[in-house]
């Protein structure tokens, strides 16, 4: 299972950025990287872009996978 927790959110007029955290298990192959069968926590930034009527238009999150690979 994989939780995903949000620790500090910024909201600016078009904008919304999340910081957090993936946590779970790493049982599976995941972008490229073997599974460790670990506990593991991935932190992450999401970003999240609005035009004038409120719809989404963009999304980019960002995560060190280096720390699946330092699990290993």
């Amino acid at each position: 299972d994989i939780h995903n927790y949000i620790d500090v959110e910024h909201f600016t007029e078009d904008e919304i950025i999340v910081e957090g955290r993936l946590c779970g298990k790493h049982i599976g192959d995941f972008q490229g990287i073997e599974a460790t069968g670990r506990n593991v926590e991935l932190p992450f930034v999401a970003f999240y872009h609005f035009d004038k009527t409120g719809k989404l238009i963009s999304e980019r999150v960002v995560m060190n996978l280096g720390v699946l690979v330092a699990s290993g």
